[in-house]
């Protein structure tokens, strides 16, 4: 019988974590708008524009070959998705609230343990995996590293870190509309079907999280799922720090 999580409990290592991996950084997202940036220096139809928005709309440069088109456009279901776009974990959030990943050597086994569950068969494997221990034992470091690991591999499906200093970070109302809206992003199929269960439910965004989970995340991924659409290995949620919510 399938379980439900598989439980480990951190302990302390003795070759803690530092801040030697350099930090790695990202841009704040495009606001609902669908706006848009491109460099200077970029090969496009926008080179040297600045300052500007696209609103909903696809422009085809014929002469480059390339297609831009915004996918969440000005008042469509998805830009009325409340979510936390601080909690990703790549956001750049400066020095002082800075996500750090393990340092080089650090925290070999458990990130391997980690990734064969990521990665094992649906049938062999818990629902979850649940990673607990005392303050200080480097679970935000693994959590973000394990992002970092499901990314490269094409499985992370999104992130929440909690966090009681960021107002946005510790609300638990958002963890549900934030994990959505970054699976809509990695898969398109679902993306699609999100979008007609918030023109149904246009205030599934005030209900609690037991309503959540199953209207946002389960009913419409099962759809994915058997329509064919669902990847060899399953993508996974990466939820980090949930008492600090």
């Amino acid at each position: 019988m399938r379980k439900a999580f598989k439980k480990v409990l951190l302990k302390h290592e003795k070759k803690t974590d530092n801040s030697k991996t350099p930090i790695q950084t990202t841009p704040a997202p495009p606001d609902s708008m669908g706006t848009q940036e491109t460099s200077p220096n970029s090969a496009s139809m926008f080179a040297h524009a600045h300052n500007f928005t696209i609103h909903g709309s696809q422009f085809n440069n014929a002469q480059n070959m390339t297609t831009i088109q915004t996918i969440y456009n000005e008042g469509t279901p998805l830009t009325k998705l409340p979510y936390s776009w601080q909690a990703f974990h790549d956001c750049e959030l400066g020095v002082q609230f800075n996500r750090k990943s393990c340092a080089e050597g650090t925290r070999v086994q458990i990130l391997e343990d980690i990734e064969k569950w990521a990665t094992s068969p649906i049938s062999q494997s818990s629902w979850g995996y649940w990673m607990c221990g005392m303050a200080g034992t480097g679970k935000s470091t693994i959590a973000k590293s394990t992002c970092l690991l499901l990314e490269e591999k094409g499985i992370l499906a999104g992130s929440f870190f909690c966090s009681r200093q960021i107002p946005e970070c510790r609300d638990y109302r958002l963890i549900i509309p934030t994990l959505a809206y970054q699976l809509a992003q990695y898969s398109e199929t679902y993306g699609m079907i999100l979008k007609d269960v918030l023109i149904k439910n246009p205030d599934i965004s005030t209900k609690s999280p037991r309503d959540q989970i199953p209207k946002l995340l389960v009913d419409p991924w099962n759809i994915v799922c058997k329509a064919g659409h669902q990847e060899i290995n399953t993508p996974v949620f990466v939820i980090d720090g949930l008492d600090e919510c």
